[in-house]
């Protein structure tokens, strides 16, 4: 058996790349390596900044008009690449320089990130309802959460602490995990 379909079997289920899967990031960056170089050219003659993360691509510049333009050239080159489309839902947004922002799922806003109140509400809930009304330790997914906010987002990290030990439920953690 070649090794290309060893690595293909490892990182497919059902033939298809599982979302969230830890190869996932690695397979984007080989597939996108020629499309993320004709980017990089483009935006560089035109003073944007490209960044990709995975699927999702943010243009940043001082100036709406070079933003606007690259709009088509990023329709353009899409097309020469079968297995990329725009989700017309998220595409092509252009905010002022002051404008709170979405990249990736955190909220930006100059140089400060932070996860979205959505996010705090939903984790939140989750955790009252889970471990509250339940009476089940944290699951791993909480745990995770946690974790990634304590990693963005510090302030908030706190202010989830501060809940959690409100409802009485610091002992269902692991010792360790909440203090900051």
């Amino acid at each position: 058996m070649k090794m290309s379909n060893i690595f293909a079997n490892m990182c497919t289920y059902k033939g298809l790349l599982p979302q969230g899967a830890v190869t996932s990031p690695y397979i984007t960056n080989i597939l996108l390596k020629n499309f993320d170089e004709e980017m990089y050219d483009y935006c560089i003659n035109r003073n944007i900044n490209y960044t990709r993360y995975s699927d999702d691509i943010i243009l940043s510049c001082d100036r709406k008009t070079p933003l606007k333009e690259a709009k088509y050239f990023i329709i353009d080159k899409v097309k020469g690449y079968h297995f990329l489309e725009i989700n017309s839902r998220k595409s092509f947004k252009i905010y002022g320089k002051d404008t709170s922002k979405i990249v990736t799922g955190l909220l930006v806003n100059n140089d400060n990130v932070r996860v979205t109140r959505k996010y705090k509400r939903f984790l939140r809930a989750q955790i009252f309802n889970e471990i509250k009304v339940n009476k089940k330790s944290p699951s791993l997914e909480i745990y995770g959460k946690l974790a990634f906010i304590k990693h963005v987002d510090f302030n908030t990290f706190i202010q989830m602490t501060k809940y959690i030990k409100k409802l009485g439920i610091k002992d269902k953690f692991k010792v360790s995990f909440l203090e900051e």
